[in-house]
């Protein structure tokens, strides 16, 4: 048995290994990306053979940073990008199509013909919305669309599944055909109660049971990696997750109340409401992240769209700065935004709004207002969507949230995570380890081998870098808010459809 443990993150646009001792230090880190592939407008695809080299390299980095040989892993865990799916030939390895991505939106059209006559029992059963965000629809579309799929489900060699599902096939060369609940739960063809396929479900997007693997527990011993397809080692295969569920489960999240929040392109939060599913009245999707030893874990989810992507918008359509790294000195260069708003609905808003037809406004202008200024409203348009995240959530869980861990590239902006903190009234803490994502599957792979106790053991993994403590006036808190939904307000509806 090895002593090094080996974490393996899948994402959209690249893939990250990390190997931790036990002692839960990052020893060594690869990355890669990989192609974004777009045949048509809004078609977006992967290569799952470049995804799967890439995997491959990323470990072999990793292993070689941390100065170990693969012999040392005690095992491996994989989180990966979510919906994102594909389907191969169970005979030769080779996949049918290009795994269909979760941004695409080909099948669009099939989700709203769904949605009008099936939405209430859909997201009753799954705990989602019907949207092609989603892998049914990808599924159904492949089906029906490549050449000689039909004919290899006849033949009893067709295996679908999110990525997670085909990489751990691929490394073991074959063995190991399963899915966790998390993963599942994002296909819209899970009862997120039962944890199983549900027969309803695979009948209204058209998929035959047989194609999808066996739903198993998030970690377990899978099964072993194939010494020659995975640098001459057979080491326990020990836990699947999605990339959010990992990163929660990374920031000690483990306990009902307990919240994660990424910030990228958007913001994505993550509450953990224990044991039982909690189906929100406001738009929130309700998750199963994990199910472990037998028990469930439930999550409710929201995100907003605009985060560092509306910084990346006004550096290089407004030149308004360099980079989004500059909007930090930026934004402490002036006492406020001057009276400015911005509401950055580019694509209309999420919770709690849930306006497709809302646009993106700038209020409060007078002649005193300068770019810092703007700049600075950007960032607390951030912090306010999350806020109203985090209110719904509080509304819909009626848990006490004492303090929110928060990751990804925004988190070094100490303006916007002083805010973040000041707005919501509770800390704000930052881990020392950036990528969460690889950090939770090895951690869970590590668990699988019985290296923790109890679960909430997990809790004493993280190193905290920054506590941010609220600092803000009850006064100033509740202008601020009230100025942000009057803009809101203004923004909705915005584009009127006949």
């Amino acid at each position: 048995m090895g002593y090094y443990f080996l974490g393996i993150d899948q994402g959209t646009t690249g893939t990250t290994a990390l190997v931790l001792n036990q002692k839960w230090k990052v020893l060594g880190r690869g990355y890669k990306k990989h192609a974004q592939i777009y045949p048509h407008p809004g078609w977006v695809e992967h290569d799952p053979e470049d995804i799967f080299q890439a995997l491959l390299e990323v470990c072999n980095e990793a292993v070689h940073n941390a100065g170990i040989s693969f012999k040392e892993l005690a095992g491996l865990g994989l989180d990966h990008q979510g919906e994102t799916c594909t389907m191969w030939n169970a005979r030769t390895g080779e996949t049918v199509y290009n795994a269909i991505v979760w941004q695409d939106k080909r099948t669009a059209d099939l989700c709203n013909n769904l949605a009008r006559e099936h939405s209430g029992e859909i997201e009753k059963t799954t705990g989602l919305y019907v949207d092609a965000y989603f892998s049914a629809s990808k599924f159904n579309w492949i089906l029906n669309n490549v050449e000689g799929v039909k004919e290899l489900h006849c033949r009893g060699e067709l295996r679908a599944g999110t990525l997670e599902t085909y990489l751990l096939w691929r490394i073991s060369g074959g063995e190991v055909f399963v899915t966790d609940p998390g993963s599942a739960g994002r296909t819209l063809l899970m009862d997120i109660e039962k944890a199983v396929w549900d027969d309803r479900m695979l009948e209204l997007f058209g998929i035959p049971m047989g194609i999808l693997p066996p739903i198993g527990e998030t970690c377990f011993i899978k099964g072993h990696t194939r010494p020659d397809v995975f640098f001459g080692v057979s080491i326990p295969i020990c836990a699947s997750i999605t990339d959010g569920a990992s990163a929660l489960l990374a920031h000690g999240c483990v306990n009902p109340g307990t919240i994660k929040v990424s910030y990228g392109t958007g913001c994505f939060a993550n509450l953990n409401v224990g044991n039982k599913p909690i189906f929100s009245r406001k738009g929130l999707m309700t998750a199963l992240p994990w199910q472990i030893d037998g028990k469930k874990c439930y999550s409710l989810n929201g995100s907003a769209y605009i985060a560092g992507s509306g910084l990346e918008w006004m550096c290089n359509n407004l030149s308004l700065l360099e980079n989004p790294v500059q909007s930090e000195s930026m934004a402490l260069s002036v006492p406020d935004s001057a009276g400015v708003v911005f509401v950055p609905a580019f694509s209309g808003l999420a919770v709690p709004w849930w306006d497709q037809y809302a646009r993106g406004l700038m209020i409060g202008l007078t002649g005193g207002v300068r770019k810092e200024h703007i700049v600075r409203a950007m960032l607390e348009s951030i912090a306010l969507q999350v806020l109203d995240i985090i209110e719904v959530m509080k509304q819909e869980s009626s848990l006490p949230i004492d303090w929110v861990r928060v990751d990804g590239g925004m988190v070094e902006n100490k303006f916007l995570m002083q805010l973040q903190a000041d707005l919501m009234n509770i800390p704000v803490e930052v881990p020392e380890e950036k990528e969460m994502s690889a950090y939770g599957a090895a951690i869970l792979s590590a668990y699988a081998q019985g290296e923790f106790s109890a679960l909430s053991d997990i809790k004493n993994c993280v190193d905290l870098k920054y506590r941010f403590e609220p600092a803000m006036s009850q006064d100033q808190r509740q202008t601020t808010v009230e100025l942000w939904h009057r803009a809101v307000e203004r923004s909705l509806g915005w584009i009127h459809t006949k």
